[in-house]
């Protein structure tokens, strides 16, 4: 069991690392309604009747949470030399004799941030670990059962800061065999196609803070039995980190074990004596725990691909990720649409960027453009960019579009019955982008069609075509869409206005508005810089570097125009560079 974490050491702890303690207690609130902070803490107790030592106040706000066990693994995760060797508790009692103890210190610290709890139709069903920023591995059998779910379950994820976020399947899987389900013990050669894990997917980048489980591709040997130690949550409670011994079933697709569990401890991950990652419990057999190695898929294409896809940047703080560039500032849902649309999103197709001065000059718009090929170069590398000028003098688009992306042979007349001298302008239209649209689909990869326009108005027929170019693209497998400009029309498909409010909507566009920064855009892309380029800033460091570039910027109704972005670059950048030396 988790010590308490004592007065003492929390006092102690605070007059070196009082940064660290701040970062430790917003991380627990990362995403909660309610936000928390080391001064938050203070000002409520000093304005308490009988006001407590900050260190005592801190101890018992932790404990009356249930978070102080969390609380301890997120400082380790943050950073692991925090004083001295007794500054923080050790997370369980261990034999120094059967490991190395600082190793230990340090592995229960990550561990206890990374864990989480699945949770399936409001029922804590097993254990998980992180895996890269939004990506949670688990056993198949927790999210799935012996008789499958008439619909697709709800899944949710209780993370180590206590916060429940929304879930659902990743793609890469392996079921459980069905006579697994009756507790039967199964020959191995029946086993190769039955590796009973599951990615899960966040919806956000909870990993990123809390730390995850990096995994290996080398498949981890060792002779007889040696310790293991379970990472999960028996009946659905935090009772710590459990021991036990694990055998060496090399070549096996089960190893078996001997670490007390219990229901919820499925998915559970197991690790060596030496705190390396083993694989999944299973379950039990009799008197035999089982667990299935993470050697049986560790280098499957699909799993880890999706990991990879994961760690690419989901967000661009400039064009070539160095500080010697423009910054990029207040794009996040920029980003975010498009990687959700790259990891196959079902109700999101493409982007609608919106000015809110429409009459500013076509330089934004041509920005983003650079922003969409940038970032897909690093996310969808096998992916075509193509850029599409609305023609304002009345130009044929559907022909325009076929010859921008050498569409040889693509049909761009309507068929008999259809043409403009048998039926109306929108049938005709119809059917030719019909034509179009189908045999941009047949292509093996992904086009990214960049549709602008700075015009707020065009020739009819123009927009006749182009409303019926977008119209058809909702049913299209490869192909996606940035719309730019276009803000006083209106488009044939469904508007979302995040991807939250997408969520089991129709197939449509995320709409995006420019316009200028907040403060708390600047701190944002501060803290993509500091995580892209491990500068290890505390969030007293953040905080200190945004006032200090915004310093003498005017402000109005609280937004720093955007026309100040170069001057802002160049001064961020000069403060951060000794930090990239130092680093």
């Amino acid at each position: 069991m988790p010590e308490a974490l004592s007065v003492q050491k929390l006092d102690a702890l605070l007059a070196t690392h009082r940064d660290l303690i701040d970062q430790a207690i917003k991380i627990l609130h990362y995403a909660s309604e309610t936000p928390m902070s080391l001064e938050i803490l203070e000002l409520t107790e000093m304005g308490a009747t009988v006001p407590r030592p900050l260190a005592e106040a801190i101890a018992a706000y932790l404990d009356g949470i249930a978070m102080t066990a969390t609380f301890i693994g997120i400082l380790r995760s943050l950073k692991q030399d925090v004083g001295e060797a007794d500054t923080l508790p050790d997370m369980m009692q261990v034999d120094a004799a059967s490991f190395d103890m600082e190793e230990m210190k340090a592995f229960c610290g990550k561990a206890s941030a990374f864990r989480c709890r699945i949770v399936v139709n409001n029922q804590i069903a097993g254990s998980g670990v992180l895996i890269s920023h939004r990506l949670v591995l688990t056993a198949w059998h927790v999210v799935n059962r012996e008789i499958p779910w008439e619909e697709e379950p709800e899944l949710v994820v209780i993370a180590s800061n206590n916060v429940r976020y929304a879930a659902k399947l990743a793609g890469p899987y392996s079921d459980c065999h069905p006579d697994e389900w009756k507790k039967l013990v199964v020959p191995d050669d029946q086993l190769a196609d039955h590796s009973d894990f599951v990615l899960l997917r966040l919806f956000e980048p909870v990993g990123y803070s809390l730390g995850h489980l990096a995994i290996s591709d080398q498949p981890l040997v060792w002779n007889g039995e040696v310790a293991c130690y379970l990472v999960h949550f028996p009946d659905g409670q935090d009772r710590g980190i459990t021991q036990g011994k694990v055998a060496y079933g090399g070549g096996h697709r089960r190893y078996q074990h001997s670490v007390p569990t219990m229901p919820g401890s499925s998915g559970g991950a197991a690790f060596s004596n030496g705190f390396a990652f083993i694989g999944l419990h299973q379950g039990s057999v009799g008197d035999s725990k089982r667990l299935v190695p993470v050697a049986n898929y560790m280098n499957d294409n699909a799993f880890r691909s999706t990991i990879g896809l994961d760690a690419a940047p989901k967000y661009l703080w400039s064009l070539d990720r160095s500080l010697n560039s423009h910054l990029i500032v207040g794009r996040r849902l920029f980003f975010e649409a498009v990687n959700a649309i790259i990891e196959g999103h079902k109700s999101i197709n493409g982007v609608w960027i919106k000015r809110t001065q429409p009459e500013e000059a076509a330089a934004g718009q041509n920005f983003s453009l650079r922003l969409l090929e940038h970032f897909l170069a690093l996310r969808d590398p096998g992916a075509s960019v193509v850029r599409i000028d609305v023609p304002e003098d009345g130009s044929d688009l559907i022909d325009l579009v076929a010859a921008r992306i050498s569409a040889e042979g693509a049909a761009t007349e309507a068929r008999p019955g259809v043409r403009a001298d048998e039926t109306t302008a929108v049938a005709y239209e119809r059917d030719r982008a019909d034509a179009l649209v189908s045999w941009m689909d047949q292509r093996d990869e992904n086009l990214w069609l960049y549709v602008q326009s700075s015009s707020q108005e065009l020739p009819r027929d123009v927009q006749l075509q182009l409303e019926q170019v977008i119209g058809r693209l909702e049913r299209a497998r490869r192909i996606k869409l940035v719309l730019s400009g276009l803000e006083g029309y209106h488009v044939p498909v469904a508007t979302h206005q995040s991807l939250e409010a997408a969520e089991g909507m129709q197939m449509g566009l995320v709409v995006e508005y420019i316009e200028d920064f907040t403060r708390a855009d600047l701190v944002d892309t501060v803290r993509v810089i500091d995580g892209d380029l491990e500068l290890a800033l505390t969030d007293a460091d953040v905080e200190v570097l945004t006032d200090q570039v915004l310093l003498g910027v005017p402000t109005q109704f609280g937004r720093y125009s955007s026309k100040r972005i170069g001057e802002i670059s160049e001064a961020l950048a000069t403060l951060l560079r000794p930090r990239t030396e130092a680093a």
